[in-house]
């Protein structure tokens, strides 16, 4: 089966123990590579930004504290999934670090 990304943001994915609801999906936009979402309001009424990052090997998940804004979370996560994209990009393009010396 292929993958649909329309349908994504009506299912409602959980990521750890929160119900999230998708509030923007850059996760294919060259640049940022990120989906961002907000949890569904716990027992004491607090919501969390979540942003989600992708790279070539690795997904990097960003849960704020109930103060942290979206914009906070995702500056954070946008920057370590920016800084592996760039070493991966050194690995897969032929410009490997020297052999371990014995």
């Amino acid at each position: 089966s292929s993958y649909n990304g329309s349908t994504f943001g009506q299912c409602s994915p959980t990521i750890g123990p929160y119900k999230c609801r998708m509030l923007r999906n850059n996760k294919d936009t060259d640049g940022l590579w990120c989906i961002d979402f907000k949890t569904a309001a716990d027992a004491e009424g607090n919501t969390f930004s979540v942003c989600v990052g992708y790279t070539l090997t690795a997904i990097v998940i960003g849960i704020g504290t109930k103060e942290a804004s979206g914009g906070q979370v995702s500056a954070k996560v946008f920057g370590i999934v920016t800084y592996l994209r760039q070493k991966q990009h050194v690995r897969t393009h032929g410009h490997r670090p020297p052999p371990p010396t014995r």
